[in-house]
């Protein structure tokens, strides 16, 4: 069961997984019903299939995503991290592929059966932290603690990430292909909601660099800045780091530095 939480804050009575499939999809098609009447009319232009290679969506498909709960609110789900399921089900409808929202601990899946956006860090989301477990063992995060400066920190290739309150805030975004090729999961871990929701946002406005960088079926691993989140919110968004070569190799973790501060 998941309830939304507007503006930060809880609301009365619990919102089944179902209920918050019909919640976004009507966010979506008010959204974005115009680029379904475009699709239908225009060609498959080349941004478009590489697009589809990239996800491993196809029309037709369908996408998961797997949603957290909100901190100390269990079966509800923040605000900033339903905008992050809603740009992923953009990204789905642009693609006219089928959406499918679950909560986190909601049900068991396999990986590579559909593809797979699982979003919010490991106390959110018990699947977030059995993936990070199976698929990236260079990677930890730090438990949460209100009172830690290295609460939430994201340690990864001999660097620490750790979260300035509303000055500098990170996520770890990776892809992850199954050895036996089948669709991929992408991981959204972030410091918090809004993180999430840059980081949906910078994956799916930024897919060719990413595609560019690595290849449409690699695997890829990076941590992202998000500058000042009190002031631009989710918008100001850069790369931080590119941990592919450590995030997948179990070896252990180099002595750590503190990543350099954005310009």
């Amino acid at each position: 069961m998941l309830s939304l939480v507007p503006a930060g804050h809880a609301v009365e009575g619990p919102l089944s997984a179902v209920i918050l499939n019909i919640v976004v999809g009507l966010i979506t098609s008010f959204i974005s019903g115009g680029s379904v009447w475009a699709w239908g009319r225009a060609r498959v232009t080349r941004r478009q299939r590489e697009r589809a290679r990239f996800f491993g969506l196809s029309p037709g498909d369908t996408g998961r995503i797997v949603a957290p709960q909100a901190f100390g609110a269990p079966r509800t789900i923040s605000k900033h991290d339903l905008f992050s399921i809603v740009e992923l089900a953009k990204l789905m409808r642009d693609l006219r592929a089928d959406l499918d929202v679950v909560g986190s601990g909601e049900g068991t899946y396999g990986v590579g059966d559909v593809t797979e956006f699982c979003v919010g860090g490991p106390t959110a989301n018990v699947r977030m932290q059995s993936h990070l477990g199976r698929f990236l063992p260079g990677v930890s995060i730090r438990s949460f603690a209100a009172d830690s400066p290295k609460s939430a920190a994201i340690v990864a290739a001999g660097q620490e990430f750790l979260r300035e309150r509303d000055s500098r805030e990170y996520v770890l975004v990776a892809k992850v292909r199954p050895s036996d090729g089948g669709h991929p999961l992408f991981l959204i871990c972030g410091q918090t909601g809004i993180t999430n929701r840059a980081a949906a946002s910078y994956l799916r406005d930024n897919f060719r660099r990413l595609s560019s960088a690595h290849g449409a079926g690699e695997n890829w691993c990076v941590v992202l800045r998000v500058v000042a989140p009190s002031v631009y919110g989710h918008q100001m968004t850069e790369l931080a780091a590119d941990v592919s070569a450590s995030a997948f190799a179990a070896s252990p973790q180099p002595a750590l530095t503190r990543p350099p501060a954005s310009g």
